[in-house]
């Protein structure tokens, strides 16, 4: 009795450590917006603890980051006060990238028509995580 008592402790102390392996895009996300909810969270040890993982995650993770940069930026992102500023920002990031991206094809010799269309390409497939 005494090992299946110790079987169960261990289960219950590592489920929520467990069910991180398994999080769907929808649970993760609920996950990280209870997180950001907690006067507990702290943002600089989120983001040092993100520059710690494998290259190839922080790749992945930033991907995804960037997918909602790109989603919180489009036009179809429904706002009201509590959540303008970030459309807002979203969207100066996305024009920055996109007239970055520009400048660089013009740089490496496109067209100005090639250039504004590459770089309207690349930013639209920020959403799609097809960059990494």
């Amino acid at each position: 009795m005494l090992i299946i008592s110790y079987i169960f402790a261990v289960s219950i102390t590592l489920k929520p450590f467990i069910m991180y392996d398994k999080l769907s895009g929808k649970e993760l996300a609920e996950a990280f917006s209870d997180a950001v909810n907690s006067s507990n969270f702290k943002v600089d040890e989120f983001v040092e603890t993100f520059t710690r993982q494998h290259r190839t995650l922080q790749q992945s993770m930033f991907g995804a980051m960037l997918a909602v940069v790109s989603k919180v930026g489009s036009d179809d992102y429904r706002t009201d006060a509590r959540n303008e500023q970030s459309k807002s920002t979203a969207k100066k990031l996305l024009d920055g990238y996109e007239e970055e991206s520009y400048k660089e094809l013009i740089a490496q010799g496109d067209s100005e028509v090639s250039a504004r269309k590459y770089a309207k390409l690349f930013r639209e497939r920020l959403n799609s995580l097809s960059f990494i």
